[in-house]
């Protein structure tokens, strides 16, 4: 893995919506904005891996990213929630692999604006809607082309079910995307599903999510392929005894797993390991407990989805 490296990212305004379970308390109905900073180093292998890409063309088997991600949850009356939430990501690949030669299509760049609304449907539960637009940008083959961008919109459906340290989410959508990139999925339905437990009064969180999905790629073919996504992730986050003009501070770590499945007749599969380190600063919480049950479960990172599928062609 290359050297560290550093990048400035402006965060995105967002829309979109989800239905949230919140306390009612006076103390719970104030906005939380959280801000967060992050570093991830991905490898990428598989059968479908440069197979069968000309040999002057490699895609990149191993290259870091950097992330810059917020959110704003809003409480409206002593039920709803609006929260609006983005992410940008920039990663350091290059044109050329450490062999020599041209890259092929290595994620380059992404970026995701959305919000969810809810309503609070009993003291432990929630319901709601998500929407948002984003684009992934990826490497061309040469350097005199330009940046294959995959543009795309979600939507979709959520719930959650709170217990005093346990939270479960299930989040389950679509995603279309109107792509420059006709090797990028579309017509993409997934199920994603998120269990939280906390330690330490709350101050420390584990969670593992799987997700799933299958959709259509490879446009520029008589007949697109059928694809299928798996997406499993477990990290660890924790308080830290820093503040910030009031605000609460927290580190995490995690590791995830992405794996694309091409149905065509040379099928073959990719796998994308990604381990992250980050920092988050919140303004309003007052535990990672208290975060998790006064806001809606952040919607996946589905900009490196988007950038995972190319590469299984």
């Amino acid at each position: 893995m290359r050297g560290l490296f550093t990048i400035f990212a402006v965060k995105t305004v967002l829309l979109s919506s989800t239905i949230a379970w919140a306390d009612t308390s006076d103390a719970s109905r104030s906005i939380i904005i959280e801000g967060g900073l992050s570093y991830s180093g991905l490898s990428r292998s598989g059968s479908a891996l440069n197979n069968p890409t000309p040999s002057n063309i490699r895609e990149l088997e191993s290259f870091e990213i950097a992330t810059v991600n917020g959110f704003v949850a809003i409480p409206i009356g002593k039920s709803y929630l609006f929260q609006i939430e983005g992410i940008n990501e920039i990663s350091n690949a290059d044109y050329i692999t450490s062999s020599g030669n041209l890259a092929r299509f290595t994620y380059d760049r992404s970026s995701f604006i959305g919000a969810q609304v809810g309503r609070n449907l009993g003291d432990k539960h929630y319901l709601g809607l998500f929407s948002g637009t984003g684009s992934t940008e990826l490497i061309p083959s040469n350097a005199a082309q330009a940046r294959a961008a995959a543009n795309y919109n979600v939507f979709g459906v959520s719930g959650a079910y709170h217990t005093n340290n346990w939270s479960f989410t299930g989040q389950f959508g679509r995603l279309d995307a109107d792509s420059q990139n006709a090797e990028t999925i579309s017509n993409f339905t997934f199920s994603r599903f998120l269990a939280q437990r906390f330690f330490n009064q709350g101050k420390t969180a584990v969670n593992v999510s799987i997700a799933i999905g299958s959709g259509d790629q490879d446009f520029d073919s008589p007949t697109p392929d059928k694809t299928a996504l798996r997406a499993f992730e477990v990290g660890v986050e924790h308080s830290l005894p820093i503040s910030i003009f009031g605000s609460t501070t927290s580190a995490y770590a995690s590791f995830e797993h992405i794996t694309v499945d091409e149905k065509s007749a040379v099928s073959g599969d990719i796998d994308d390991t990604v381990i992250s380190i980050g920092f988050n600063v919140n303004f309003g919480a007052k535990s990672l407990r208290d975060r998790e049950r006064r806001t809606a479960q952040r919607m996946p990172k589905f900009g490196r989805w988007l950038a995972s599928v190319p590469a299984v062609d």
